[in-house]
């Protein structure tokens, strides 16, 4: 009985081992794509694109769901956005716009 067991329990542990290796494997087939899909995006729609102006993200310090490291981390890193903390206290107010 406990060897019938152990079987089981190492078929199943080799079963799940393959099963993360699946995984793995289409996890970077989508970075890939997502890769490829986003260089055909800009291709197609460069002339749409207005990149003549300096664009500035902020994170709210206060009812924000992520923080500024969180964003650099998660955001400016995984992009290869240049990113500059503003020191404390040197912050601006920005106002909503509506059309």
């Amino acid at each position: 009985m406990k060897k019938n067991l152990l079987t089981e329990v190492h078929i199943l542990i080799r079963h799940v081992y393959i099963m993360v290796i699946i995984i793995q494997e289409v996890i970077l087939q989508l970075q890939k794509s997502a890769k490829i899909f986003w260089k055909i995006f800009i291709m197609i729609l460069k002339k749409g694109i207005n990149d003549s102006f300096t664009k500035i993200y902020a994170v709210a310090s206060d009812y924000s769901w992520t923080n500024g490291e969180q964003f650099q981390k998660n955001f400016c890193d995984n992009l290869n956005i240049k990113c500059d903390e503003i020191p404390k206290g040197k912050s601006i107010l920005i106002k909503k716009y509506n059309r």
